[in-house]
């Protein structure tokens, strides 16, 4: 990682990973890091996971899922054909896709794959199991920088319920398929009191205890669950090995020293306080902590010649609502002072909330140029 704790650092970084909770502007920060590369006259790449409609646009990427597409072309066009030095593509990530083509490319067959694909559970696992989005994030972040040629890669992290579950992901998919867990469900058993072989979950169940017990969970659940649930098991058998190896591949990426963690946050308290529990984390796993990005902090507008008092009444809402927003600022900076204080040595920025959508081209460069530039505090007003 690098030792230099200045904005254009993180461009030195091969990797970039951004993280935080939803809602904090990673999307929009990713993106503009990956464009001031491309200016800058780096090979970038952005991972994005789900941007909004009116930048994917923007960006070209709309519709794109597969692979990584070069949108420079598309970049000169709209910004000038000075503007970008070097490239910049965009991927999109389809979790549920990825997730598809591993099970395609590891199994024995296109049949075995073709079971495994058609199965109930893996359709639910595969799209909304907590965890399968984050995980095949690393892995698409994995894939890209094995085989593709890029100066940075800058991998804006899924919109989860908080930022550890991206970090979590990898063991939370291979606990599920822990061999000893797996190995329980998947021996047969070959007789069992009267009934035809069985196999997984039911022949489990029926071994444990009687059929009354075992009808009472059917009707609970379904034969049909039962009957998915063994298929399941047993087809991951044999690929959970490449799971666990895979999982492993990440965790030695996420902490080799080409790869930096850049933590976005807003200036509320909730997303402060989850921003020190992930800093924490990051520290007791050993993984390359860049620095936090303050996003949407109020700007300050100036301060009052003169006392509230002293001027007409007609301006008088128009100082109400300084005062509301001066008071609103400082309340920020006192918590961002008191979340920054034991992290001086760490990069931090801080974004002034402009109140519009980032949403095209012209927006981002806005935002990478309050990443990139020399002063880290928010835009100053005009004295009123």
């Amino acid at each position: 990682m690098t030792s230099q704790k200045t904005p254009l650092s993180i461009l030195n970084e091969k990797v970039l990973i951004v993280c935080g909770s939803g809602g904090v502007g990673k999307t929009t920060v990713s993106a503009s890091i990956a464009l001031e590369a491309a200016r800058q006259g780096k090979k970038a790449i952005v991972i994005t996971i789900d941007p909004a409609k009116r930048l994917s646009t923007s960006l070209g990427i709309s519709g794109i899922h597969d692979e990584p597409k070069d949108i420079t072309a598309l970049l000169k066009k709209q910004l000038g054909e000075e503007s970008i030095r070097g490239s910049l593509h965009a991927l999109m990530l389809d979790a549920k896709g990825l997730f598809d083509r591993t099970i395609l490319k590891n199994s024995p067959s296109q049949e075995f794959a073709q079971k495994i694909l058609n199965n109930h559970l893996y359709q639910i696992l595969s799209s909304q199991y907590g965890g399968s989005q984050e995980y095949m994030a690393v892995q698409q972040l994995m894939e890209t920088y094995q085989h593709q040629d890029f100066d940075l890669i800058v991998l804006d992290t899924p919109p989860t319920r908080n930022a550890l579950d991206f970090l979590d992901a990898p063991s939370r998919l291979t606990n599920f398929l822990d061999e000893k867990v797996i190995d329980w469900f998947a021996k047969p058993i070959e007789s069992l009191r009267g009934n035809s072989q069985k196999t997984g979950l039911a022949a489990r169940i029926l071994s444990k205890g009687s059929e009354i017990a075992f009808r009472v969970f059917e009707k609970l659940v379904s034969t049909q669950f039962l009957q998915d649930f063994s298929v399941f098991i047993h087809s991951f058998y044999n690929l959970r090995a490449t799971f666990f190896k895979t999982a492993q591949s990440i965790n030695d990426l996420l902490s080799n020293h080409h790869v930096g963690f850049l933590l976005v946050c807003s200036p509320e308290k909730a997303s402060l306080e989850e921003g020190t529990f992930f800093k924490t984390l990051l520290k007791k796993k050993a993984l390359p902590f860049l620095g936090t990005l303050i996003n949407r902090v109020t700007p300050e507008f100036g301060k009052l010649k003169n006392p509230p008092s002293v001027y007409p009444k007609k301006v008088g809402p128009l100082i109400s609502i300084h005062e509301a927003f001066s008071k609103k600022r400082r309340e920020q900076l006192d918590r961002i002072s008191a979340f920054n204080r034991e992290e001086a040595s760490s990069l931090f920025i801080q974004i002034p909330d402009h109140s519009l959508e980032v949403n095209d081209l012209e927006a981002l460069f806005w935002v990478a140029g309050q990443i990139f530039s020399d002063t880290t505090s928010a835009t100053n007003g005009e004295h009123l």
